[in-house]
């Protein structure tokens, strides 16, 4: 038997979907016990041939579909920002000012795809391992409140999974980040159109980008996997609900920002903010308004990710 708490994750870069790397370093992510989830699944191909006494045919097994999810606690992580990229599409850049560090990441149209290791190690010291290739970030989203863990979840799909391959990979491992695990607390300067309000009771945040496998002719596993949508960016804030004239959220494009510890700071050019509405189920009076990120002529994007330190 294999308990919850003896499964470890890993990541590593790929340049070609379906290869695993053979060199490089697979970087450690620290997920939330019990949240893993990975499978393949085969799509049901269902018959209506009849056969003698009322019978049917056998259904098949169609095409496969692998996917997967963890949650993990957010903090300073180079795996954390290999599924930004993924989930993006693009690399990490020197930006003005430049010569500093490639410390900013932009939403882009490159594939970025990388390998899921999942180590289980059993009752009598017994490793196997299960390798996910070809993995792309759908989804990531978190939730800030004061006092809790700043939790996220990243969604992803994969082109392939190989499952009890015998004790764990070669390449070199590189454990998870030691910097703490930040609070919502440590979710600081939302700013709005400039407006920074200190009294943020709450922050909920999501970037997903729609990806599906793509089958052809031969094979139930998947070509490759491509964009199947435009990217949507989309949140709430809540706020203790000010005395006098509320923060000007105009419902025209605004930008917005917030930083995670003194780690990263996300930045929105264009937002769309809607109406307020009050919140009178709290102790405190508070309000909640929904954001939705759009493309901005001058920023030449939707989102930016900048690397604090």
């Amino acid at each position: 038997m294999i308990s919850n708490a003896d499964i470890k994750l890993a990541v590593i870069k790929q340049t070609v979907a379906t290869t695993m790397p053979t060199t490089g370093t697979l970087l450690g992510v620290d997920h939330v016990l019990g949240s893993l989830e990975l499978y393949k699944e085969s799509e049901r191909v269902e018959s209506n041939t009849v056969k003698p006494n009322r019978a049917k045919a056998l259904d098949r097994r169609g095409k496969d579909r692998v996917m997967g999810s963890f949650k993990f606690r957010i903090h300073k992580d180079a795996a954390f920002e290999l599924m930004l990229q993924s989930l993006l599409g693009n690399d990490w850049t020197d930006v003005a000012p430049t010569g500093d560090a490639n410390d900013t990441l932009i939403s882009g149209v490159k594939r970025v795809p990388f390998a899921l290791v999942v180590t289980y190690t059993d009752e009598t010291g017994t490793v196997t391992r299960d390798q996910a290739l070809g993995c792309e970030v759908t989804k990531l989203s978190f939730d800030a409140e004061n006092s809790a863990g700043l939790e996220g979840t990243v969604e992803f799909i994969a082109v392939d999974l190989t499952e009890g391959l015998a004790g764990a990979s070669s390449l070199t491992a590189q454990a998870a980040n030691a910097s703490l695990e930040l609070l919502g607390d440590e979710v600081t300067n939302i700013t709005i159109s400039g407006v920074t309000l200190t009294d943020y009771t709450k922050l909920s945040f999501s970037i997903e980008q729609p990806r599906d496998h793509v089958h052809v002719l031969g094979s139930t596993l998947a070509k490759g996997i491509m964009a199947s949508a435009t990217r949507n960016i989309s949140g709430s804030v809540n706020y203790l609900k000010p005395t006098g004239a509320t923060p000007a959220f105009t419902g025209a494009a605004q930008a917005m920002s917030f930083g995670l510890g003194g780690f990263y700071l996300i930045s929105t050019p264009s937002v769309t903010v809607q109406r307020p509405k009050n919140d009178f189920g709290a102790n405190v009076l508070e309000a909640q308004a929904d954001v939705s990120a759009g493309y901005d002529n001058t920023a030449a994007t939707d989102i930016m990710i900048t690397r604090l330190s």
